[in-house]
């Protein structure tokens, strides 16, 4: 959280940025949120540790799930523990 404070207090904008923050739903929807600011539209986010609910870390994907469905996005793929999808 510090990182994209300091990162958008100066007005940059990423055009890849890769999560792996927290696994609790609080912190990955504040990453998630904080982080989609700073990126470009068009820009590419991939989340980590994104695994089908109920395995490892089922409040990663319980998070991005909730974050997907009100923020508009496109391009959506999971694989392999992560996500990648890209801001419209």
């Amino acid at each position: 959280m510090n990182a994209s404070h300091v990162v958008g207090h100066n007005g940059i904008q990423a055009d890849v940025i890769h999560i792996d923050g927290g696994h609790d739903y609080i912190a990955v929807m504040n990453d998630l949120t904080a982080w989609w600011r700073i990126l470009r539209p068009g820009g590419i986010l991939i989340v980590d540790d994104y695994v089908e609910e109920g395995k490892f870390w089922p409040e990663v994907f319980k998070a991005t799930n909730d974050f997907l469905g009100r923020t508009p996005h496109a391009n959506f793929e999971a694989h392999s523990g992560k996500c990648r999808l890209t801001k419209r």
